[in-house]
């Protein structure tokens, strides 16, 4: 005959199997009641993101004006300046896109571009562009390429990152620097040393026997902004500016 020590321990046993398998079922059909009582994805869910501005032209800067085509009343959702070789990060506040893509979403653009003569900004243009496809919305970006093409592009990361989904896939100062070298992309670039101001200072420096560290750090300054050595030279060490 079985002790009652191991009767005890096989009843146990079995309430503990009886229990676990009760448990089971009932999670089971927590599962099943949960995912049965999932909504469907709302097809008119929106997502807010920003308006960003991306142009691959060194010489050239650019007002527009972004409008939702598909609006009856063509709604303004954004708009500003767009300087030579911008590279996101000048954004606008706020478009709602689809969370779903869909075909049928055109956005309008106005445009205008910088004279290089009279530095104004000159002729009236328009473009209608679809909203290319994406697979989760960002934030919806006005490339402006080469030739003035425009290209409309929906990311969540900006150029030059390896998911960049533009047709461009480096920089704007990666791919000036590509195709027109570095030298022209730096003069493009807005300058904090200023030229005619600093016009003889080193010269103006030796005169009155100031410290001439001076003038290395003003050096510094002009060749971080033009890397030319020759125009630094002749702009510190020159004629005294006259007041």
């Amino acid at each position: 005959m079985y002790s009652i020590k191991y009767l005890l321990i096989i009843t146990m046993k079995s309430i503990l199997c009886a229990l676990l398998a009760f448990g089971c079922l009932l999670l089971s059909a927590c599962d099943q009641s949960q995912s049965a009582a999932a909504p469907a994805p709302d097809p008119n869910a929106q997502a807010g993101g920003y308006v960003d501005v991306v142009n691959y032209n060194h010489l050239r800067s650019y007002r527009y004006t972004l409008r939702d085509w598909t609006n009856k009343n063509q709604q303004e959702i954004g708009g500003g300046i767009i300087w030579p070789l911008s590279a996101g990060g000048n954004v606008n506040c706020c478009i709602q896109l689809p969370k779903q893509w869909h075909a049928g979403l055109k956005l309008r653009v106005d445009w205008q571009e910088d004279d290089q003569i009279t530095r104004k900004m000159v002729g009236n243009n328009l473009t209608v562009l679809d909203v290319p496809q994406y697979s989760e919305p960002g934030n919806l970006y006005i490339s402006m390429l080469p030739d003035s093409q425009i290209e409309l592009v929906v990311s969540k990361v900006e150029p030059g990152h390896p998911e960049w989904p533009g047709k461009i896939k480096q920089t704007p100062w990666d791919y000036c620097v590509a195709t027109a070298g570095r030298k022209a992309c730096k003069a493009a670039i807005p300058k904090t040393f200023s030229v005619v101001e600093s016009k003889g200072f080193c010269t103006y420096l030796k005169r009155i026997g100031e410290d001439m560290a001076l003038c290395d750090s003003a050096m510094r300054s002009c060749m971080e902004g033009f890397e030319d050595q020759e125009l630094c030279t002749q702009t510190l060490w020159g004629e005294e500016r006259q007041e």
